[in-house]
Order: structure tokens, then sequence, then C-alpha cells
């Protein structure tokens, strides 16, 4: 992290105990203390005075706490250790800290780098060079290095700090001044010989430091036009005009905070500046009751709000921006004969703005919404099915409506048209998808997107539900003419898009402590000259709500005909998801829930799809089989060299695959009782040796690894178990049959030999020496699936699901829980998988109720579930970042992701 942030708290402490210190030598005197806002630099992005003696009531907010349990506020909290010790022998020090109030101001330094001002009035007389030897005491270090220097007429001091760095000071006009950026305190100085501070041309601002009936010693003031460049240190070179944009916000504000339990209430005033400004233009407006928060998502990460005229927002932001829309307006005026800025007006309730839902990726454009409150849901679609009618007469076109949840989605084929009617702000919203959900229209870039928020609507998965996004209406109210809400904990992505490298770095770093606070939201009242602003920035107080969150869904064609499957680009690193519909296409769906590409087979996919590397260049290809062909299709779906290649017979189950280098070899049973061996090229295996099977075979073959060899193992239905190596010769024999349970795998029991469970629920070894021991047992004997889960520090468990109940044993056959996984016996399909690094989880599918629900190995559902889609699920890391998302698929054909990273 920055220097400036793992010393600020230290030098807070410092420069007060500099002040404070210097009363064991001199008594108050009438002497008049300086004042530091005279030396405020005109850069600074804000400043912020307190009081010390209000230490005593932070220690006691949560989130304060919370805050210093991290390392780097070690330092912090051994200053106040010394500095509380001194004050407890000293009345006059503790005098002062009672009643001196202390500054602390934000200036950019470098294009990727910031550092703060610490200033202090003195209401007493003292001498420059007095400093090093209290600094030195207080800080233990008795033999500084210090040197002087003079600048315009003052004594400057650097004072070397073992670790943090040099320290510049001054004390001019009675302030004391002290940063780690020599020319801040250079900036101070020259400031305080213009005889006016930053506030000085508005004098109301400063009303709040001086003013009688001040009722918090913490006020805070905002120089926006100095935040963009402040807020520009932390981004790329190539982002920063994101940042810029808050220079047209306001020119300044003022307010008063307050500290409690849930975190920091910022209330004040601004002073708008000139007409440039989107205060100015909204302190005409007059101030309503907003109704579009009440119809964020659960997942909004970041939404900006408006409630004013449009058309007159409209040349607000045309002027600001600089654009000249009336040319293009007047072009689609003269080609459709609709004027589309008149109708919008005429549907238009006054409401609208952007939201952006927390994206799978730093590509978020999908997840940007325009949402605009209309006069009446049924005027809204009118208007719109209109504009839609106009453009595809004269384009030629027919555009084709879905209905989904409940609501239509159309498109208008007018490129642009968010950003054209409402301002160049919105400018991520490039396509016009739309639907109407109440009397609320909503564009969208793509129709998937407006698919997953009618789900969580519907679903009322929406902010109105969360307690703390209540708390916050509350508190800050719901009038206003601004309403801007930000989601910390749903913004990495959208920061690591900005952060630059340097700051994403200190971001991951840092997630625990920044992700204890929920959200950022800002109300701006308008109707006076100077608008009433409050931000509030909230830390939760309870949970963090469900783990499984809804992040985008897919639709097929038709049914589903498997569950999904997660296969890898080599490439890049990331996961993406394979499936097949009931029409035999093949689908490729990216992490964005977008389908990348759609291939034609001509029967079902059998078993698994494996990705693999067969030119050894760093390129993925997907290797599976269907009942007539083993097939190789390369990122594109496009098949590879010689594939499909048909099969000597027809399939009876899935290959098997064993990696090796990427490529490996594949391993598939056919009707006619053979078991055949190619290479990753699509060539039978040379040295491969097995003959025949004795009856047919339903289950695939596994590759198990006993005692140090390799093997690949199955059995047949007349129960024959077929232990192999991998060119085909017999192993163990075991010496009886072995009735497998439906869709149950062998499992390795390392020297030992192999487990699997039978047909009627009994545990069954398979031993070193071939003997076959079968364990009936009384509670799993209608056992539907069997998993055996062997990656727990406390050693294997077997997992059966028996009648919708989900049972679970130790090595000793203990039982660790049994537990009802729903209300009935629906759940059919019983998986083991590892969500990254985390612990496993067992995942049951129910067909009959299209769910699936989620259970840690203590039997715990896992929050948020059971989910939609019951056809089967995987875990997926989309974007090689470590944040999984569990993708389930219904048979009705949609596939669903959800985020697990809560």
């Amino acid at each position: 992290m920055k220097r400036v942030v793992t010393s600020s708290l230290v030098i807070v402490v410092i420069f007060v105990a500099v002040a404070a210190t210097l009363f064991l030598y001199y008594n108050l005197t009438d002497h008049r203390a300086g004042d530091p806002l005279e030396a405020m630099p005109a850069d600074a992005a804000f400043f912020h005075r307190f009081m010390l003696a209000e230490k005593d009531g932070l220690d006691s907010l949560p989130w304060w706490t919370a805050m210093n349990q991290h390392p780097r506020a070690a330092a912090y909290a051994e200053f106040m250790s010394r500095i509380d010790t001194v004050c407890r022998d000293h009345p006059k020090l503790e005098h002062l800290f009672t009643g001196q109030p202390l500054y602390v101001a934000a200036c950019a330094t470098k294009a990727d780098d910031f550092d703060l001002l610490y200033l202090v009035g003195l209401p007493f007389d003292v001498e420059s060079d007095e400093v090093s030897q209290i600094i030195a005491t207080l800080t233990g270090d008795e033999t500084p290095g210090t040197t002087r220097r003079s600048y315009e007429g003052e004594e400057i001091y650097e004072y070397d700090l073992e670790g943090p760095g040099t320290f510049t000071y001054a004390i001019s006009k009675d302030v004391f001044l002290g940063s780690f950026t020599a020319f801040l305190v250079e900036d101070a100085i020259r400031q305080q010989k213009l005889s006016e501070g930053p506030l000085g041309r508005i004098g109301w601002l400063k009303m709040p430091f001086d003013g009688p009936g001040t009722d918090s010693s913490h006020i805070s003031v905002v120089r926006f036009r100095q935040l963009a460049s402040w807020l520009g240190v932390f981004g790329k070179p190539g982002g920063r005009a994101a940042a810029r944009r808050m220079a047209r916000f306001a020119d300044q504000a003022a307010f008063n905070v307050s500290l409690d339990p849930e975190g920091i209430l910022l209330d004040g005033t601004v002073s708008p500046g000139d007409s440039s400004t989107d205060s100015h233009f909204l302190s005409g407006q007059p101030p309503v009751r907003m109704t579009l928060p009440s119809m964020l998502p659960r997942e909004t990460a970041v939404a900006a709000l408006y409630a004013c005229d449009p058309a007159e927002w409209g040349q607000h932001t045309e002027r600001v921006d600089g654009f000249d829309r009336a040319e293009l307006l007047a072009v689609w005026y003269d080609r459709y004969e609709v004027d589309v800025l008149a109708r919008m007006a005429s549907l238009s309730g006054g409401e609208f703005g952007l939201v952006i839902t927390e994206p799978a990726g730093t590509d978020y454009e999908k997840n940007a919404f325009f949402f605009l409150k209309t006069m009446a849901g049924e005027e809204a679609e009118g208007v719109m099915r209109g504009i839609c009618a106009a453009v595809d007469e004269k384009e030629g076109q027919t555009t084709l409506s879905e209905r989904y949840g409940g609501h239509r989605i159309g498109l208008l084929r007018l490129d642009g048209f968010v950003p054209l009617v409402f301002g160049q702000r919105f400018a991520i919203l490039q396509k016009a998808y739309y639907a109407i959900i109440g009397d609320v229209l909503i564009f969208a870039n793509q129709p998937s997107a407006l698919r997953t928020l009618i789900d969580e609507i519907n679903a009322q998965q929406i902010l109105l539900n969360s307690p703390e996004f209540r708390k916050t209406l509350v508190r800050l109210g719901e009038t206003g003419n601004l309403f801007c809400y930000v989601q910390t904990h749903q913004c990495a992505y959208l920061l690591r898009d900005y952060l630059s490298s340097s700051w994403n770095t200190w971001y991951h770093s840092n997630r625990k402590q920044v992700s204890g606070w929920n959200s950022v939201t800002v109300l701006l009242s308008g109707g006076q000259k100077n608008p009433s602003l409050k931000v509030e920035f909230r830390h939760r107080t309870g949970q963090r709500g469900q783990r499984a969150t809804l992040r985008w869904t897919a639709a097929l064609d038709t049914l589903a005909a498997i569950p999904p499957v997660v296969v890898r680009d080599f490439t890049s690193g990331r996961e993406r998801i394979m499936i097949q519909d009931r029409a035999h296409t093949l689908y490729m769906i990216d992490g964005n829930g977008d389908i990348a590409w759609k291939r034609m087979l001509k029967s079902k996919i059998l078993g698994k799809i494996v990705t693999v590397d067969l030119y050894g260049n760093g390129y993925s290809q997907y290797l599976f089989n269907t009942r007539t062909h083993l097939w190789l299709v390369d990122r594109q779906g496009r098949p590879v060299s010689n594939y499909p290649i048909r099969l000597p017979a027809p399939a009876t189950t899935g290959m098997l695959h064993v990696g090796r280098n990427r490529t490996g070899q594949v391993y598939i049973p056919c009707e006619n009782g053979r078991l055949y061996a190619y290479e990753a090229s699509g060539k039978p295996l040379r040295e491969w040796r097995f003959t025949q099977f004795t009856g047919p075979v339903s289950q695939p073959f596994v590759h198990l690894n006993l005692d140090g060899k390799e093997w690949i193992v199955g059995s047949d239905d007349l129960g024959e178990v077929y232990i192999l190596d991998l060119a085909g010769r017999p192993g163990i024999t075991a010496t009886s049959s072995v009735f497998r349970l439906e869709q149950t795998p062998f499992y390795a029991l390392g020297k030992s030999g192999l487990t699997t469970a039978n047909y009627t629920g009994a545990l069954t070894y398979i031993l070193s020496n071939g003997e076959v021991d079968v364990r009936p047992r009384e509670s799993t004997e209608r056992a539907a699936a069997y998993r055996l889960v062997s990656s727990l520090p406390e050693g294997p468990q077997h997992v059966f699901l028996v009648e919708g109940r989900l049972k679970c044993f130790d090595v000793r056959m203990n039982t660790v829980f049994d537990i009802r996984v729903a209300k009935n016996d629906e759940p059919s399909r019983l998986t083991v998988d590892v969500p990254g690094k985390e612990q496993p989880v067992l995942i049951c599918h129910s067909s009959a109720s299209d769910l699936t629900y989620a259970f840690d190995m203590s039997g715990i559902s896992l929050n948020g579930f059971p989910v939609r889609g019951g056809l089967g699920g995987v875990f997926a890391d989309f974007n090689d970042d470590g944040k999984v998302f569990l993708v389930s698929a219904s048979r009705k054909g949609m596939v669903y992701a959800y985020s697990l990273s809560r």
C-alpha cells in the first residue's frame, strides 16, 4: 500500500503531540491561535476537522475497532498509548486535547499517489527548532536525523523517521504544518501569504467551522474539482475520464459528520458553482419522493437515479458534455417520420437513471440498465411499439419480441438511443433491448440481461428487502433529486477495471477490511439555491445475506438434454460452460452468460466433455462421444482434424479420458461387448489388449491409482468387475459379482483396494487380493446415490442419498449427520464438488421440482439454497480469479449462474 496510508495515523498523533507537549514548557496566554484554514492548499480535494478528545467515542464503534485490527494500525495504537500516559500526569495537556481542533487535508501529489497534510493552530508562541526534540521523545528515537532549510522566510524541518520516510514540518503564523510530501508544506506556507484560504470566496461554507450552535466537532469540506484529480490518482491512465466527471457535480460542499455503530453520516449543503454543474441544475428542480430506489435489484453495484424534468436535463447534459444531438435527431425524424424525443417525453414520469449490477468480469456492458419511470406501463408499451414499428417499416425488417416471466422483451433498432435522448453519461447503453416492469421502462444491451433482471424482480430479490438498505432509506429519506447508491462488495470488478495495477494490488490485499463496509449512498435535494446533500457510509451490522446469488441466465433453443459441463480455455485460464439441448445442439456459454457458439450434432452426448490440447500449443479442444461418434471440436465448435470418428459399434455410455500432457487416451464401452481405446488424435491405441465384456456396460469406467499403479476400473450389468491397466491387461480379479448402485463410481482405498455401493445400498469392498466384502446397513437400503468424500482432514466420509435424506458416515460408519434434504423425497441425484479452494460441497439435484440443494460436510445448507435448475450443477471459475459460480440447468432449457463469493 502507499506509504501515506501506512503512516497517516501515526503522523496525526505526532503533530498533535508536538502541539500538546509544548504545554510542558509554556503556559496558556492570551495569544490568539493561528488559523489552519488560511493555510489550506488550493488543490486540497477534501479536508476534515476533528477533536482528539472524541477518540474514546471512536474506540467504542464496532467498525472503528475492526479497522484497528489491521496490522498497519498498530503504530497508531502505540502512539495513543504514549499520549494517554503523558496526559494523565499533565492536566493542562489534557485540556489542550479537549479544546484544540485538528485538520487533515488530502492532496494529489503524483499521477498515481496522494498524501495528507496535517494542520493545527497553536494557542501559544513556539520556536520551531524545539519540535524535533519533542518528536524524538514521543517516538522513542533519541538520535533523530533532522535538517533545516528556509522557504519564503519560514524555517522548514525535515525529520527522518525509520520506516515511513521523511516527515516535513514547519510552524508558520502559529499553525503547525506537517506532511510526508515536502511541497505540500510549502504550498500551505504560500497559501498563508495570499491572506485568503480556499473558503474565503464562499463565506457561508466557513460558518460550520466558526459559527455558534455547531453540534459536531467532526466537520468535513469536499471540493469537487480537486476531488476529480484526487480520484484520478487511483485509476488507470486511460480510464480517468470517469473521475474527471466528478468536477461537474458541484463546486464545494460542507458537512457536519456523525459517527455511530452503523457507520458515518455526512449532512450538509452544497455550493453549486456555475451553471455547468449537476447540482446547479438540480437546485432548480423541486424535490420529489423517489420511487425507483424500490425497484433496484439486490445485486446492484452502482445506481445513479435522477428526479427532474427529462427535457431540461437533456439540455443541461448537452451543454455540459458538448455534443450536438439535433443533427442526429433530425436524421432519425427524416428517415423514420417519428419524433423520438417528443414521444419519450410524453411518457416520462420524471425519474430515470443508470443501474449497473455486479458483473461476472471486468466487461460490465451486459450488466448496465437504464431505468425510466413512466406515467403508465400500458402507455409506455404503446409508445415503444409505435417507435419500433416505424423503424422496422423503414428498414424493411420485422423485429420479433419474446415473452419472458410475464413481461415482453422487445428491441428498438436505433443504436445509441438512450444516450442521445437522455445524455452522454448513459453512453454505456448502446443497444436498446427493453422491457416494461410495472410502470418502469428498462433498457439493456442484451436480452439475456433483461431476463436475469426479470427473474430477480419476480423472485423479489430486490434491495428493498435488505435490512441494511431499508436502514439507509430511513436515515437519508427518499425525497430528493439525486439518489446515488454504491454497494461496495458488489463492485470488485468495477474497481478492478478502474484501479491502476498498484491500487488493485492494495485493494485485493485489504479486501477483508474493505468488505466490512456495505454501501455508500448520496442523496441531494434541490429546490433551493444551495441544495442539501447527505452522504452515508454504511458498515454492515448483520450478516452479509444469501450466499448463492443469481448472476445471469441463458436460454437454450429447446429443452436441456444433459447437465452443464465445465471446460477450460487453456489460453486465458478461464472456465466456460458447455451444454446440449434435446435437438442435439451443443452450446458454449461464456462467463457473462452469452452463448459464444452453437453446433448441431446428430445425437446426444454421453458422459463428460474433456478439455485437451491436441497440438501442445496452448489452444483448447473439447473431446466427447455420442452414441455413434467420437468428437473433438475447437474453441469455435468446429471439428478438428479427422473428427468426428465413427465408432465400430454404438457406445453404451460416456468415455473415460485418462489425461497425459493434456492429450491422453480415451476408453469407450460399446454394444458389441468391446472396450475401445483411442489416442486423443483419434488413432486406435496400438498396445491395447482387452477383448470382451461378459455383459452390457451401462456405467462409465473410472481411472484410479492403486498402490502407485494406474488402472481403469468398471463393471458390467451382470456384475463382472474389470480392473485393467492402461493397455487393457487385467489386474485384480474380483472373486464374486458386484452389482453397482446406479450412477455410482468405484473409489480407490490406497493399498486396500476398491469400494463402491451395490444396488441394495450396501458398502462393497474389493480387497487387494480380489475378495469382495459386502457390508449391508439398514439405514441405506433404499439409497438412490452414493459418494465417497476422501479429501477431508478428518478422514474419508461415506455419503448416501436415501429417500430424500442425506446421510453421512465416517470411516467407521458412525453417523456424522442425517438430514432431510427437502420436504419430500424429490432429490434423486447426488454429486460432490469443491468450489475453489473451499471444503467439498454436497449437491443434490431434483428434476421433479427443478431445484438444486447444496450442503457443506457438516450437513448445513449453504445460504441461498435451494436454487433453480434441477438437471445438474457444476462449479466454475469464469475469470481465473478464485471467484466461484455454481451453474445449474433446468430441463426446461434454462441455465442459471449463481455467485458463491459472499
